[in-house]
């Protein structure tokens, strides 16, 4: 598209966020290439995303910004 309203975006600079992102918060230079310390199941609470007194609890603000997700 070449239109001069339109900045030009290249999308090769989102590649770099992740890694930016790890270093930042890690302060190590590379990411690792794989975690090999992923549980093999799915840990944490199990919600039923059904239960709006539940989902009112553990989420009060998602539920007070969009109430008509229960619905």
């Amino acid at each position: 598209m070449d239109r001069p309203d339109v900045p030009y975006m290249q999308a090769e600079g989102f590649q770099y966020v992740a890694s930016k992102v790890y270093r930042e918060k890690t302060g190590e230079e590379d990411m690792p290439l794989y975690a090999s310390d992923h549980p093999d199941e799915p840990v944490g609470e199990q919600l039923d995303h059904d239960d709006e007194e539940l989902m009112a609890e553990h989420f009060p603000k998602l539920v007070a910004k969009f109430p008509e997700m229960g619905d």
